[in-house]
């Protein structure tokens, strides 16, 4: 019962969403005839452009590396204090405070506050990038420390070893294989999202997507989100090949 009813009202809010957009049969109509007008535009691609897609999107690609590097460096002291099962008191709840603030905007939305602060460029997709990869990173990881098996912790504990030499020689370890898969993790959400940073001002390839756009240039726009979709799926593959070896062996700090 509690299904079905659960089902009408999610049917009766996107009939009534359907309606309150207003995408009616004209508005259909008007969309069917844009995107035949885009295609017009588009074809054939203009292939001069690569070369400088090629070069936006490696400035993208190094400002998805540098924030990820950044964010790794701040994420996982703050993850270890986050984790219930290594600070369960005060110092733990404000370390998850902290993350979760971090993340409750979307990277775009940082990319908008770094660009009023620090002004157009690539700088401020670092810094945009960088802060809500920490919020995301330290999320993972302090979720993936307070899943480890607690044998070694308590075999320390029973030692009288203090905290820190259980971090160092229990948590650490245990954990660094999912840390590292999350760092990879992070730096294809930072290839994606920082593709369309630029289109706020804060560099990278969005830069050009937002050029083009403006101007109606869609052949040469085609071209770009071609550059972006090859690039990405790359990355994708490649990380994914990556975090499949890390998980499969235990890898060590100490």
């Amino acid at each position: 019962m509690f299904r079905r009813i659960t089902v009408a009202l999610i049917a009766v809010a996107a009939i009534a969403s359907v309606f309150s957009l207003d995408l009616g049969g004209r508005q259909l109509s008007r969309s069917m005839t844009n995107a035949w007008m885009f295609f017009e535009r588009a074809v054939p691609p203009d292939a001069s452009v690569i070369p400088l897609a090629a070069r936006a999107m490696v400035e993208t690609l190094q400002m998805a590396l540098l924030g990820t590097l950044a964010a790794t460096v701040v994420a996982v002291p703050l993850s270890l204090l986050a984790a219930r099962n290594v600070y369960p008191g005060v110092i733990g709840a404000v370390s998850r405070t902290v993350l979760a603030c971090l993340r409750v905007m979307p990277s775009i939305l940082w990319a908008l506050i770094f660009v009023a602060v620090v002004g157009l460029g690539p700088l401020a997709g670092v810094l945009a990038l960088t802060v809500y990869s920490v919020g995301m990173l330290g999320k993972l990881q302090y979720e993936a420390i307070e899943g480890l098996p607690r044998d070694a912790a308590e075999a320390l504990t029973g030692c009288g070893v203090s905290r820190i030499h259980i971090i160092r020689h229990a948590v650490i370890p245990e954990s660094a294989n999912q840390l590292l898969a999350h760092v990879l993790f992070v730096f294809e959400y930072n290839v994606r999202h920082g593709s369309v940073l630029g289109i706020v001002g804060a560099g990278g390839i969005g830069t050009l997507l937002t050029g083009y756009l403006t101007f109606f240039q869609m052949d040469k726009l085609v071209v770009v989100l071609a550059v972006i979709l090859v690039t990405v799926l790359v990355i994708d593959a490649a990380s994914h090949h990556v975090r499949r070896k890390f998980t499969d062996r235990a890898v060590s700090f100490v």
